[in-house]
């Protein structure tokens, strides 16, 4: 099984780069691409010059969309509110976006499996209104054992198949980081998952939950925050132990984060 590279209106595609060259293309910047040119937004030359102050943000969605036909609109406005509106930033954004995918897709389960194995993102449960909840075992990440870019394939992997199994009308995910005492507290995979996500999922997620909220997670989380951009760290909520916050569903949710789930990770699930 493999993760493919687009959202459903691409699974049909016959290449990435044919894509990335339609929306060059279609935005009159280059006359031709090389199948296997990298992408610099910073040599293109026209970009609609349009104030995102005059225009209402379905309007820019339909500008993003002449460019970018082969997309969905709500992964064009995902991008456009990430810019905050500026069509030109977020066209710059979507092509590296596809340079992105370009690069790391397709991804295969059997070649990823021994880090998937490891449990450190994991898909499990939904919260009140049917969002994936994903968990972040910290204590499942041991730096040595593998290295960053592999785990972050990893986590990749899982996310886009929470994506592929979202009903319509959903398309964010809760996070809940589970950091127990002693968890590894790895500065180089924060900073990676903090750029890929950011860069590659702009508002992909809902809420995010540490767990349990004792010295120790509060530590960490004062010490890793400034990681993320601050429309992630205002998504951030801090859970005591005991406690288990109201949107999310306690049936699914696991006995040792305060719900009625008696799941817990363990590798054979894989």
């Amino acid at each position: 099984q493999s993760c493919m590279p687009f959202a459903p209106a691409l699974r049909r595609a016959a290449g990435v780069n044919h894509y990335i060259r339609a929306a060059m293309l279609g935005g009159g910047v280059m006359a031709l691409l090389g199948s296997s040119a990298h992408i610099d937004p910073s040599h293109m030359s026209a970009h609609v010059e349009v104030s995102a102050a005059v225009l209402e943000e379905a309007d820019a969605v339909d500008v993003l969309a002449t460019r970018f036909p082969f997309l969905e609109r709500a992964e064009l406005r995902r991008f456009l509110r990430a810019c905050k509106g500026s069509i030109p930033d977020a066209e710059a954004k979507l092509l590296r976006y596809l340079q992105w995918r370009s690069e790391t897709f397709p991804l295969r389960r059997e070649d990823i499996l021994e880090d998937l194995r490891r449990g450190v993102l994991v898909e499990h449960g939904k919260d009140a209104a049917g969002r994936p909840v994903l968990i972040y075992f910290g204590d499942n990440y041991k730096p040595g054992e593998t290295n960053v870019d592999n785990i972050i394939r990893a986590m990749v992997f899982t996310l886009e198949q929470a994506f592929d199994r979202m009903p319509d009308g959903i398309d964010q995910v809760v996070l809940f980081i589970y950091t127990p005492h002693g968890a590894s507290v790895d500065y180089s995979l924060i900073r990676a998952l903090s750029s890929c996500f950011s860069n590659n999922y702009p508002e992909r997620l809902h809420r995010a939950y540490v767990f349990p909220a004792g010295p120790w997670a509060r530590g960490f989380w004062s010490l890793i925050k400034w990681c993320f951009v601050d429309a992630v760290r205002q998504k951030v909520m801090l859970v005591k132990d005991g406690e288990s916050p109201a949107e999310l569903d306690i049936a699914s949710l696991p006995k040792k984060f305060g719900g009625l789930d008696e799941w817990w990770f363990h590798p054979d699930q894989v």
